[in-house]
């Protein structure tokens, strides 16, 4: 399994990294040969690798957040309770969780035919969503012997449009307090429901 520790996830570090774990003794030494340069003995090159060794200071930081990450990510499951229960009832399509997993909520991705409408009506309110890769991988220049592939992935094709993702980190007191959310009537906005404060504007928790 690959973990990215790029510093806007869970467990962030301050510069790009990465893990990989497996409990294959043959792949766990062939990913260890790739990470430095291909080699498993020094100045010996068995296949042609990269140097992607996950420097000190990087491990060092994430060895300090690490005891953390299970606060943080309890965290992040109460302030996504409060906007399922404030979105609850509203034409968006809210994240779910699969029974018997646990979401670590790293994104709350809302899904709507408008879109931009709504993500206008939120920035206006100053909170902030982004939309996650709004170009499907298979239709990048970088994967043009992909492009014939909308019909096999009718997912990747739909979600890019439909998709906007709220980023973590401090939410309003009051919000918090109280889980009230304003109703949005056509004639005022034309989103579904927002905060009734613009502080539910989210950065890193951590």
């Amino acid at each position: 399994m690959a973990w990215s520790f790029y510093p806007g996830k869970n467990l962030g570090a301050v510069g790009d990294g990465g893990a990989v774990t497996t409990d294959d003794p043959e792949i766990a030494r062939r990913i260890a040969m790739l990470r430095n340069y291909g080699s498993a003995t020094k100045y010996v090159n068995e296949v042609k690798g990269v140097n992607s060794r996950l420097d000190p200071l990087q491990a060092a930081v994430l060895a300090v957040k690490l005891p953390r990450l299970a606060e943080w990510n309890a965290r992040r499951a109460r302030i996504a309770a409060i906007y399922a229960d404030g979105l609850a009832g509203t034409p968006l399509t809210l994240p779910t969780t699969a029974a018997g997993a646990t979401h670590a909520w790293h994104l709350y991705v809302v899904k709507t035919p408008r879109r931009d409408d709504l993500q206008r009506a939120l920035r206006e309110r100053g909170v902030e969503t982004l939309i996650h890769y709004p170009i499907a991988p298979f239709r990048q220049g970088a994967y043009a012997e992909m492009k014939d592939e909308a019909g096999r992935l009718p997912s990747q094709t739909r979600s890019p449009r439909r998709s906007s993702a709220c980023r973590w980190g401090r939410i309003s007191p009051r919000l918090t307090r109280t889980g009230s959310w304003r109703r949005c009537t056509p004639r005022s906005t034309p989103c579904a429901s927002q905060p009734e404060t613009s502080a539910a504007r989210v950065s890193s928790p951590n």
